[in-house]
């Protein structure tokens, strides 16, 4: 019988049908490796799995503490042990191989607890000096997170910008948006001026009387400052990922934008 094979990881198949199947997933995980050694060099490049994890959140009013992980390796779900705490617009992101899940929203009011998942288990982390929701987190290099803006007590929106380092297990203040806001995206991108990333924040929503934004700004660690850069063509919540050398923007509802860092420009 005639085998085929995939030219991306050499498996062979004997159906073109499954050879099909097969191609998004490898392919998939193919996109994610190269995006994760861009960003994150030290990342190892063997057969390991990769997983793209869902934790916690809002379900009709329920707010989930659950934890499920999607294997690349193997296209499934799985279920993954259960936070400490229940926690809903939160935050989380990765850093030195360690998922962290940051704030959000309890029962009953805003969290400043932090907590973190080595892939066996919950473990509590330093907790954020200034409890929020709605904020949004994004690792950087040198197993660095920051935490950024947010929403407090469902009252008002939050300039705060916290640091995180995971080699020490401590928060620290840095220089605070200059726009509060809540429900944005952020995103970290390598310069060749620092071995710090630069941080964006694009869109949100905002105090009265404007509420939503469209303007957005970045953060150089270097002189630990924020500063506008061009605005986006629409206003609104939003969403950020990196994928060098430029950021995409998810306008909620609206458009993918593609920011380049380089001419300060977006493209639909």
């Amino acid at each position: 019988m005639t085998s085929i094979v995939c030219q991306l990881c050499n498996t062979a198949f004997d159906s073109r049908n499954k050879l099909f199947k097969h191609v998004r997933v490898c392919a998939t995980k193919a996109a994610v490796t190269e995006v994760s050694q861009q960003m994150h060099p030290e990342t190892p490049t063997t057969n390991d799995d990769l997983f793209l994890y869902v934790v916690g959140g809002r379900q009709r009013g329920r707010t989930l503490r659950s934890v499920e992980r999607y294997s690349f390796k193997t296209n499934s779900w799985e279920d993954c042990p259960q936070m400490l705490e229940n926690r809903g617009s939160h935050g989380a992101a990765s850093a030195k191989g360690v998922l962290y899940a940051i704030g959000g929203g309890g029962f009953r009011s805003n969290l400043s607890s932090c907590e973190c998942f080595d892939g066996k288990e919950w473990k509590s982390a330093a907790p954020l000096q200034v409890s929020r929701h709605a904020l949004s987190v994004v690792e950087s290099s040198n197993g660095t997170i920051y935490a950024v803006g947010g929403w407090i007590d469902g009252k008002e929106c939050s300039p705060e910008v916290e640091q995180f380092t995971a080699s020490t297990n401590q928060w620290a203040c840095v220089a605070p948006l200059n726009l509060a806001r809540k429900l944005h995206g952020v995103a970290s991108l390598p310069t060749s001026a620092s071995n710090d990333d630069m941080i964006y924040a694009f869109g949100g929503n905002c105090e009265e009387p404007n509420w939503h934004t469209n303007t957005a700004e970045a953060y150089d660690p270097v002189s630990n400052s924020w500063s506008y850069i061009a605005p986006m063509p629409a206003a609104g919540g939003a969403s950020a990922a990196s994928v060098l050398p430029f950021v995409f923007v998810f306008l909620h509802g609206k458009y993918v934008l593609r920011y380049d860092p380089k001419t300060n420009e977006y493209v639909k």
